[in-house]
Formats: structure tokens, C-alpha cells, sequence
């Protein structure tokens, strides 16, 4: 009986979970965080998460963003591939981690609610982790691959890592025994470990997934995009090269013409866009293709512009698939704000986009059948975009003396005004300003068409041409 009641005496062994959840009872020895700390972390990440709604909710719309402009670093890092993750935008997942650890901030600081907190707070060790790495991503893209600079992305990235640090240092300082028994990620090495499998989902996602790059907005006829093309007879015929009256927003004859009157005159075909507020002259602006041809397809574009570059050679290959069925108006829009009173401030990149846009109309006033050789060679070259080259070739290709005589010519001017004007009610009415633009019929597409066969499904969209083969 003795040795019974010695055996009956003997502890009995506990399992680790036992001991766990008996250590998970005892009192919480939680201090309080610093509230100081945590009302700026909670601020911090509010700020990140509004910014991160309005950048999505302008991504999902197709609006633009307000400050970005044209092609602007803004505008291009909004509108790059790296701004989606599977197609989504990115600022949707991110909305979603700020304002979680915003809500596990209130949940998991709180001794009285122990079963959530130890959730919560497994959320603020590895999501804080995973905001900063995200951060370092985009920092690494924005300075090596897209060379530009997004001061919404600036915004939401940099509030959002100071709210991060921040609830680090609060984590750290309040772990308790329980947390370490229960969490299983209270070392850094394992924190950051789950937040790379983390950033390394959101790489794999960017790179696997090609988003579209142009979007294309359809406007009802009430608000005046309605491409009407009309023919008449206007002022006296003049000989190649000669100067025109410019393409405005009027099509009536200019006081020269008229005082002509009785001599020869010459063809006029007018396509009118916004009610007739825009009126283009097909006989009077650079265009590739046929003047008669039934399709016109306007294009806005600048030189500097590293998608309209892009885009250039579908659209030419696209023209010479339809051939006499398709003409594209070719209308240079310098994102520059020394000509284009749109554009606040000037990107370094498109700094002399004035000159290169002014160039090409003067050269196609001097002689038109050099504008499509030199257009090519300016979208082709990495050398064009240098003034002294690119006027050192415009006037191998028309003569020094017939450039100067069309850089003096009002037209010049005049028409690079009226390409800002289209552009910007283009922008205006499709919440868009990116580039290049183009205005098919009832659709005004902005971003960078990637491909031939891109380009052929819109005209198909929109004009109703197909492909022959």
C-alpha cells in the first residue's frame, strides 16, 4: 500500500500545450504602449490608407489623378505595370494592411481582450515588416526602372513605413511570456522572414501579369466628340510647300484667301470634333496616308514622350494595313510648359519638347513629302532628341533657308496652340491626360498602345476596320 501511495505521489508529466495554455491564463503583464507613439503610428497609417483609397479609386474609374498631368512622373508611375499586381491596383491590397494594422493597433495593445489579441499582434510583428518592404521596392523601381517620381506614392509610402517603425518599437516593447509561447514569430528573423514571402507574392504578381497600357473612353456624341469629315472649296491654290491657312477652330476662309477670290481654288476637308469647336483642314495638317481616305484617326504625341515612341511604329504599321481606308492626322503636343500653358512644371525629360514639336510642323510646312521621314527618324533615333542634331538633319532634309521661311510662318504656331487645345479637352472630358492621345471616332484612347494588333482591335472598336488577312 506504501509503495502505492509513494507512486500516486509522483507528478505527472504535462504536455507543451498544457503548459502553454496555463501560461496563456495566468495575468497578463501587458504595460500600456507609449500613447504618444501609438496616436502617431494610428495617424500615420490613416494618412497611407486614405491616400492608398483615392489612388485606387482613381485606377478603378479611369479618372485622373489631381497634380498629374501629360507625362508627367506622377502620371507614368500610376499608369506603369508596376501600379498592378495581377491586374489589381497595388494601392488596393495596401489599403487593406493599413487599415488592418490600424484596427490590430486598438486590439492588440488591449489586455482585456486576450484571445484576439494574440492575432492582432502576430499581424504587428510581420505587417509592419511588410510595409517597409514594400517601400524599398518602390524606391528601387521608381530610381532604377521607371527613372520617375509619384509624390502620392512618396505620400503613402513614406507615412505608411513611419507608422510601421514605429508600431515595431511598440511590439517590441510590450511582448510578454505569453506572446513568445503562443506567437512562434517573436524573433526578427522570422518576422521578416513571412513578410518576404510577402513582397516576394506581390514581385511574382507584377512580373507574371501584363496590364493593358492604354485605356480607351468612350464619349457620347452630346458632348461633342462626333468625327464629321465635310469637303469644300477655299481660297486659291497654292503650290506644294506654300504657306496655308492654319487649322484652327473656325473653317471659314481667312482675309487673304478671300481677297483671292476668282482664282483657283483649292480642296478643303474639315473634320469637326466638340461640336464644331475644333475644325481640322485634312489638307492642311501633317498626315500619314490618304487625304480622302473614309477613317481619320487623330494622333497627339511628343517626341520626348517615351510612350508616344512606343506607340509609333503600330500606328504606322496599322496605316499601312488599311492603307487608302485609314489616314491618321499627326499633330505634335510638347509636354513643355515653355509653350503649353498646361503643364505647371516641365519634367527634365520633355524640356525641350517645344522645339522638337515646332520643328516638325515647320519642316511640314517646308516641304511635305520630307515630314514623314523626318517624323520617323525623330520616334526612332536615341540621337534625335539633341536640338543641334535634330535641326542639323531637319535642314539637310529641306534646306536652311526653306526652314527658317516656315519657322516665320504663323501656321507654325497657330497649329501647335491648336493641338494643345484638342489635348486639353480631350483630357478634361476623359479625366486623362496621359500620352500619346488618340481620338478614333467616338473613343479617346490615352496611354501607350504596345502593339500593332492592340491598335487594329480598337480600330475594329471603332471604326469598324478589319485586317485583311
Amino acid at each position: 500500500m506504501s509503495r502505492k501511495k509513494a507512486a500516486g505521489a509522483r507528478p505527472v508529466s504535462r504536455s507543451v500545450s498544457d503548459r502553454r495554455r496555463d501560461e496563456s491564463n495566468e495575468p497578463s503583464t501587458l504595460h500600456p504602449p507609449n500613447p504618444i507613439a501609438l496616436g502617431w503610428a494610428r495617424a500615420s497609417l490613416g494618412v497611407a490608407a486614405v491616400v492608398s483609397i483615392y489612388l485606387a479609386y482613381t485606377s478603378l474609374t479611369g479618372s485622373g489623378v489631381v497634380g498629374c498631368g501629360g507625362e508627367d512622373g506622377c502620371n507614368e508611375v500610376l499608369n506603369s505595370r508596376w501600379s498592378k499586381w495581377l491586374g489589381i491596383p497595388v494601392s488596393l491590397p495596401a489599403m487593406a494592411l493599413y487599415l488592418s494594422l490600424v484596427r490590430w493597433s486598438f486590439i492588440g495593445f488591449d489586455p482585456a481582450t486576450k484571445p484576439p489579441r494574440r492575432l492582432a499582434r502576430l499581424g504587428l510583428r510581420v505587417g509592419p515588416w511588410m510595409v517597409l518592404g514594400a517601400a524599398v521596392w518602390f524606391f528601387l523601381l521608381s530610381a532604377f526602372v521607371l527613372n520617375k517620381f509619384c509624390p502620392y506614392c512618396f505620400a503613402v509610402h513614406l507615412t505608411g513605413s513611419l507608422g510601421a517603425v514605429l508600431l515595431l518599437k511598440l511590439i517590441r516593447a510590450t511582448t510578454t511570456v505569453a506572446d513568445k509561447s503562443e506567437g512562434g514569430v517573436e524573433s526578427w528573423y522570422s518576422q521578416i522572414h513571412w513578410a518576404a514571402l510577402a513582397l516576394g507574392a506581390l514581385i511574382a504578381g507584377q512580373l507574371v501579369y501584363t496590364p493593358t497600357t492604354y485605356r480607351v473612353a468612350s464619349v457620347s456624341s452630346n458632348l461633342g466628340i462626333a468625327a464629321t469629315d465635310s469637303t469644300a472649296r477655299r481660297g486659291p491654290n497654292s503650290s506644294e510647300g506654300s504657306k496655308h491657312t492654319p487649322a484652327g477652330t473656325t473653317s471659314e476662309p481667312s482675309s487673304s484667301q478671300s481677297s483671292r477670290a476668282g482664282t483657283e481654288a483649292i480642296p478643303s476637308r474639315v473634320l469637326a470634333l466638340y461640336d464644331g469647336h475644333f475644325q481640322l483642314d485634312l489638307y492642311q495638317l501633317p498626315l500619314l496616308g490618304s487625304v480622302t481616305a473614309p477613317k481619320v484617326l487623330i494622333s497627339q504625341f511628343d517626341y520626348t514622350c517615351e510612350h508616344c515612341r512606343h506607340s509609333h511604329t503600330p500606328i504606322i504599321e496599322a496605316q499601312q494595313q488599311f492603307s487608302n481606308e485609314l489616314a491618321v492626322v499627326c499633330l505634335p503636343m510638347p509636354i513643355d510648359g515653355h509653350c503649353n500653358e498646361w503643364i505647371r512644371k516641365t519634367p527634365l525629360a520633355h524640356t525641350n519638347a517645344c522645339q522638337f514639336a515646332a520643328l516638325a510642323l515647320a519642316l511640314w510646312q517646308a516641304d511635305r513629302t520630307k515630314f514623314h521621314e523626318f517624323d520617323d527618324w525623330m520616334m526612332t533615333s536615341p540621337e534625335a532628341l539633341q536640338v543641334p542634331v535634330a535641326l542639323a538633319r531637319a535642314r539637310s532634309l529641306v534646306g536652311e533657308a526653306r526652314l527658317n521661311q516656315a519657322f516665320a510662318d504663323p501656321w507654325v504656331a497657330q497649329t501647335l496652340q491648336l493641338s494643345i487645345s484638342l489635348y486639353r479637352s480631350n483630357s478634361i472630358t476623359v479625366r486623362s491626360g496621359a500620352m500619346p492621345m488618340l481620338v478614333a471616332g467616338t473613343n479617346v484612347v490615352t496611354g501607350t498602345i504596345s502593339s500593332t494588333a492592340n491598335l487594329l482591335q480598337l480600330l475594329d472598336r471603332s471604326f469598324g476596320l478589319k485586317p485583311a488577312f
